[in-house]
């Protein structure tokens, strides 16, 4: 590998998430130049532990607390008001034990889970006797952290904007998934798949399954253009709604977010052809659910960051106290979520469906996410784990790459939650 491949950049953003709220979200600042970020070599790829083995303990210890002065700068940048929110935020406290999730052995993504049948829930029957859940009767508007045993911020009802034009972009986004919808193809319109029977496109960036390298998803030139005009249209509903979802990540999950927008500007620097889809969000992929009734089985986006969070936005016009509600089964809760509100969860690790909705109600959803592939062809030094391993046997360094491998994977769910945030004492730590 060559060594413009072996160091993350990122870009020094002022701050990559100062896109907060109302007009904060019309005037975030512009990436600067990238720059190199030093890192431990306990986070690094095998190659480049490797090659900076001759690194003295204090040097590596020195290069750590740059490492996590850039990261607590980055949890500090945050605007006022975010960070208000932040602090004005209710916990919502739960029995889930985070260390007991099901990840894959590499720790990268999520497992795979025994597709559902096709019965859709009402809320009486999630709350009732036989599933015992608990309802989350929220507003849609005040976000609420939601924790785990130990206090950890494992996802987050963020709630909206507070901008008084918000329900304009909420309908706008709604009217152009409508027409999406009808400008599909007929074969299009009736998918069937493990999410659930509506129609789905997809977008931006990423790698697995059989790829590779990382590369931009592809679609057909009709849905190539239907893409076009829901990311780059002149109304940017759907811009300004990943950029809030962006921003309530950098909020709850700072460390996260840093992985997340270090990993994409090394993958830009690295390879100019990959396009994400929005210039100010720090997720490598979204989902245009279409509807009218997008009504998820319990699943997994297993092939997500096991650590990582993906946004959800409600939209449509439906009645959310009837239906529409996302149903967390690990955490056996039913939560209210009206359309315009956006919700992040570890979807690669945390089992999600929908309640189902009333008849003649339409419901659409935007959601957001970063394979967990991406982060591994970083990690390995932009290349596959064969390609990695054949260049090891070359340099005679296959058993010490190996053996470096082996003790991440070991390690790697556990210092993928020590990146979530904690609620001590009514404060954030991170």
């Amino acid at each position: 590998m060559e060594d413009g491949a072996q160091r993350l950049t990122t870009n020094n953003h002022n701050s990559a998430g100062a896109y907060q709220e109302d007009d904060d979200l019309w005037n975030a600042s512009v990436p600067h130049e990238h720059t190199s970020i030093p890192q431990d070599t306990s986070t690094l790829a095998p190659a480049q532990a490797i090659k900076w083995g001759h690194l003295t303990p204090d040097e590596r210890a020195r290069r750590q607390i740059r490492f996590d002065r850039r990261m607590r700068a980055a949890s500090g940048s945050i605007k006022k008001v975010s960070a208000r929110r932040r602090q004005d935020s209710t916990p919502l406290p739960t029995s889930l034990v985070s260390d007991e999730l099901s990840v894959a052995a590499s720790g990268w993504i999520g497992t795979c889970i025994p597709r559902e049948g096709e019965k859709e829930f009402t809320v009486d029957e999630l709350c009732g006797p036989e599933y015992n859940m608990k309802l989350i009767d929220w507003d849609g508007c005040l976000s609420r952290p939601i924790l785990d045993v130990e206090a950890r911020v494992v996802g987050v009802l963020a709630g909206r904007p507070r901008g008084s034009d918000w329900d304009a972009t909420v309908d706008q986004a709604t009217r152009e998934l409508a027409f999406a919808r009808e400008s599909l193809r007929p074969s299009d319109k009736d998918s069937d798949h493990r999410r659930g029977k509506f129609p789905a496109l997809v977008a931006g960036i990423s790698f697995g399954g059989g790829q590779t390298k990382p590369a931009n998803l592809h679609s057909s030139k009709v849905n190539k253009s239907i893409l076009d005009g829901l990311l780059h249209g002149a109304s940017k509903s759907f811009s300004r709604i990943a950029m809030f979802a962006s921003s309530m990540l950098e909020c709850y999950a700072p460390r996260v977010f840093a992985s997340y927008r270090e990993s994409l500007d090394a993958l830009l620097a690295q390879d100019p052809t990959l396009a994400p889809n929005f210039h100010k969000s720090v997720f490598a992929a979204a989902t245009f659910n279409l509807g009218p009734s997008t009504v998820t089985r319990p699943h997994l986006d297993r092939g997500n960051l096991a650590w990582g969070w993906c946004s959800i936005t409600a939209l449509g016009s439906f009645d959310p106290d009837f239906g529409g509600h996302l149903v967390l089964w690990d955490l056996g809760l039913v939560i209210r979520f009206p359309a315009g509100s956006t919700i992040l969860i570890p979807s690669a690790v945390v089992k999600h469906s929908n309640v189902k909705i009333r008849g003649g109600d339409v419901r659409c959803s935007f959601t957001q996410y970063t394979s967990g592939g991406l982060l591994r062809w970083v990690y390995n030094g932009f290349c596959t784990d064969k390609d990695l391993l054949a260049h090891a046997k070359k340099e005679g360094k296959e058993e010490e790459v190996n053996e470096k491998r082996k003790a991440d994977r070991a390690k790697r769910w556990a210092e993928g939650l020590e990146k979530f945030s904690k609620v001590e004492n009514s404060k954030f730590v991170y």
